[in-house]
């Protein structure tokens, strides 16, 4: 279950760096060095926990 709440929030931490990078480069047309990386993070965070989430809501599932 922890899993699915840590994949969940890391999605939606994704979700919002995205959409603050288009909101900057729609304002500024620049991108902060520090925000991309963040963003990136974010990414990769997202693509190692959906393994496990995946796992977790398979057992669930099996129930």
């Amino acid at each position: 279950m922890l899993s699915l709440l840590a994949a969940g929030k890391v999605a939606a931490d994704t979700v919002l760096a995205v959409e603050l990078g288009r909101e900057e480069w729609r304002e500024n047309r620049a991108l902060c060095a520090y925000c991309q990386v963040a963003t990136v993070a974010s990414a990769v965070s997202l693509a190692l926990a959906l393994p496990e989430a995946r796992r977790a809501l398979r057992t669930l599932r099996g129930r």
